[in-house]
């Protein structure tokens, strides 16, 4: 009993120590990057010790590099770096009230509960040739129009998966995967392909920022049998046919990192057009963001290596990069 309280007052012990030297480690953190305004504060890549730090736009370096990866700065709607494992220490980085702030991030259960959200459709009918949807109705309180939408609840099993559900001159679609996951077209209820999507595409994605000249247009991005990429419509018109290097693995918001062993280049997914061309000498590799949401200010850069190095570029192609190491 005596070594079981000895334990528990260690490891009490423990983690206040940790709490207090985390927040001792945060505050040394802050120290070195309040003076800078949070919308000047970007990542830099040291190459040498392969390993991302804080400076500010005009390359002046604010921390030491103590990040291998570039993706622990995160951002949300109130201006928060989610750092992690600096000097042992997770932490949130804020800037609320014109002050940076530091906190010890808080350890959350990865469960969730999604049942009462969403319920995956199963596809436990033998007589189905198609799919079910539960009707959902929703009315926008501006305009008082009705926006149709739905939920599947059963496919048939001929299928593998089904869904991205649409409403489409009056009747219901859907995205379908045949049931030995090799091919993707679209179907109706009835489990009909509709024309131009007859199972004829390795991979179908239906795009979220791209609506035509009509503005009311659905969009995919396409791989055919044959390999050759592009934009499709559901009247078969297609964008960028033999263009695109690769699906958008790599995206964020309105821009896509296109990119394949020789080339790269940056696409904008609300025009479909290139933001920079492919091109051999420079590798874009992904794309961050940073910004406060909630006063409209969102910057995005795109990560680009050159052999070793690293640096960030944004939209107009102006570089970022540590030009010294003098501000501390």
């Amino acid at each position: 009993m005596k070594y079981l309280i000895g334990v528990i007052l260690i490891l009490v012990n423990y983690n206040c120590l940790n709490a207090q030297n985390c927040k001792s480690i945060g505050e040394n953190l802050i120290s070195k990057i309040k003076k800078t305004n949070y919308k000047d504060l970007l990542p830099y890549y040291d190459s040498k010790v392969k390993k991302w730090g804080l400076m500010d736009r005009y390359g002046n370096a604010l921390t030491e590099p103590f990040e291998e990866s570039i993706y622990i700065f995160k951002t949300n709607l109130h201006m928060t770096y989610f750092i992690t494992n600096y000097k042992g220490c997770d932490i949130n980085i804020s800037y609320v009230d014109m002050k940076f702030s530091a906190k010890k991030t808080e350890k959350q259960d990865d469960e969730y509960c999604i049942g009462e959200f969403y319920k995956k459709p199963t596809s436990d009918y033998e007589t189905l040739k198609g799919f079910t949807v539960e009707p959902v109705s929703i009315v926008t309180l501006k305009t008082e129009e009705v926006e149709k939408r739905g939920e599947i609840s059963k496919f048939s099993k001929q299928f593998k998966q089904v869904n991205d559900l649409f409403y489409f001159n009056e009747k219901w679609y859907a995205l379908a995967v045949l049931k030995d996951g090799s091919l993707m077209g679209i179907i109706d209820q009835n489990g009909e392909a509709i024309k131009h999507f007859n199972f004829n595409y390795k991979k179908l994605k239906q795009l979220d920022y791209y609506r035509g000249i009509e503005n009311n247009e659905i969009w995919y991005y396409y791989e055919d049998l044959l390999g050759n990429k592009g934009f499709i419509n559901l009247f078969g018109e297609t964008i960028m046919k033999g263009e695109l290097l690769s699906e958008c693995l790599f995206y964020k918001d309105y821009f896509c990192v296109q990119k394949n062993d020789v080339e790269s280049g940056v696409l904008d997914l609300r025009t479909l057009k290139w933001i920079i061309k492919p091109q051999k000498e420079r590798k874009f590799q992904n794309i961050i963001e940073f910004g406060d949401y909630g006063n409209d200010y969102c910057n995005y850069y795109f990560i680009v290596k050159e052999g070793e190095e690293q640096y960030l570029m944004d939209v107009d192609m102006k570089v970022y990069k540590r030009i010294n190491t003098n501000k501390k």
